[in-house]
């Protein structure tokens, strides 16, 4: 029978924060829903509506009811829903803490009662699982492959590809090592093949048919796109090139790019950027002003290879000011155990990490003008500009935008 599941959010008990319009004279103040830490949370239900049905409009609609594991807990509903088959879907929920992930096996023979397929519990104390991504199907439905992470040692967990049986449950990783997997794309029935992304600034998509892929790689030069074979990675033609930004490009003093990987006083990786004028020469005595921008959240990734056009290859091209990007503890792509050592100390290690780093470039790029540093971020960065302010006087001018000042209200 063919069914249609739609989900639904109470927000009755939900925080109301205000908000006033000002398009008009006179304005109006609204209210929205907003979940905020230690307050109650929208509540979430998945609803069957069987279409074959003559009168499914008015006809009873069963919900689907959630695992023994979930139920009774805060819980959300993390990644899109997967059918199995026509009558059996796959539903992933995890607890409001987030270090408790169900991935279930929902079926009409069972009154769509989700019954565990895979559990999902975080080993350390602190940090939270991230499985937002549905499962990709083998054609036969008896596989179905996941983005989860796995243990590498002392090196914390990464995010590899899992292949679960849909039967038992039963759960293989394919891929292992100390690199993330950071997107699942196709599986091929026929080559027993499956594809995926390991890269944050190339961006591929494969047709539905799984036959032909398109590469559009982000850097680290102008931005290109390709059309290419799955099967044996034949090159097609060349869809964009960019050539209006190419001919702009070659009319301009664009900066140079270089990376530093340094190891912290405490262990840790921190990864540069310098985006460095393009008359700078590192030998000669000239000095030059730097900028350092603060990444907006602490599980992103500043440092790569993505060609971009933003504010600080504006400040580097047309004032000569040398930009900078630092990824320290909490930023994403190296390892969980990497991004969750600021798990409940937000501002702490980050700070620590953003102090060697400076005190490091200072001491060894004698280009770097010492008195001429300054530090900005908004959000979550401003947060770290201010704290990096309040320890010692490591820079001379910092830019807060918008900065959090009590993680309660965010």
């Amino acid at each position: 029978m063919p069914y249609i599941i739609y989900g639904a959010t109470n927000s009755t008990g939900q925080s109301k924060p205000l908000g006033v319009g000002a398009d008009n004279d006179y304005p109006k103040v609204y209210t929205y829903p907003y979940s905020k830490p230690g307050r109650e949370i929208s509540k979430v239900t998945l609803t069957i509506i069987d279409i074959s049905a003559p009168n499914y409009v008015s006809h009873t609609r069963p919900q689907i009811i959630p695992p023994d594991e979930i139920r009774g807990w805060d819980h959300y509903i993390t990644a899109p829903l997967v059918w199995i088959s026509r009558s059996s879907v796959a539903v992933i929920w995890s607890r409001r803490s987030q270090n408790h992930t169900v991935i279930s096996v929902c079926k009409e023979e069972n009154n769509w009662m989700c019954n565990k397929l895979v559990d999902e519990q975080l080993s350390s104390t602190s940090g939270w699982l991230m499985v937002n991504e549905g499962p990709i199907l083998s054609d036969d439905k008896k596989h179905m492959f996941m983005r989860l992470p796995v243990a590498d040692g002392i090196f914390g967990t990464y995010d590899h590809i899992a292949m679960i049986y849909t039967e038992s449950g039963k759960k293989y990783f394919l891929t292992h090592g100390q690199w993330v997997v950071t997107k699942l794309f196709a599986y091929r029935s026929d080559l027993h093949t499956l594809y995926f992304a390991a890269t944050v600034y190339n961006e591929p998509g494969i047709s539905p048919n799984g036959r032909y892929y398109i590469s559009e790689c982000l850097g680290p030069d102008i931005p290109t796109t390709y059309l290419l074979t799955v099967d044996d990675n034949k090159f097609i033609e060349t869809l964009d090139i960019n050539e209006e930004l190419r001919k702009t490009f070659a009319k301009t003093s664009l900066p140079k790019i270089k990376y530093l990987t340094i190891r912290s006083d405490k262990g840790s990786d921190i990864r540069i950027e310098l985006i460095l004028p393009q008359l700078l020469i590192e030998d000669e005595d000239t000095k030059y002003p730097a900028v350092i921008e603060l990444n907006n959240r602490p599980d992103v990734q500043s440092v790569n290879y993505e060609h971009r056009l933003d504010w600080s290859r504006y400040l580097t091209s047309k004032k000569d000011y040398i930009t900078i990007h630092i990824d320290v503890k909490g930023t994403g792509y190296q390892g969980n155990r990497h991004m969750f050592e600021v798990i409940g100390e937000l501002g702490k290690e980050e700070v620590q990490d953003l102090k060697y780093a400076i005190t490091y470039l200072k001491k060894s790029l004698p280009y770097i003008d010492k008195d001429k540093i300054v530090v900005w971020g908004r959000d979550y960065g401003g947060f770290l500009t201010v704290s990096l302010l309040a320890t010692e006087e490591i820079v001379t001018c910092a830019i807060a935008v918008t900065p959090i000042a009590n993680w309660k209200n965010y």
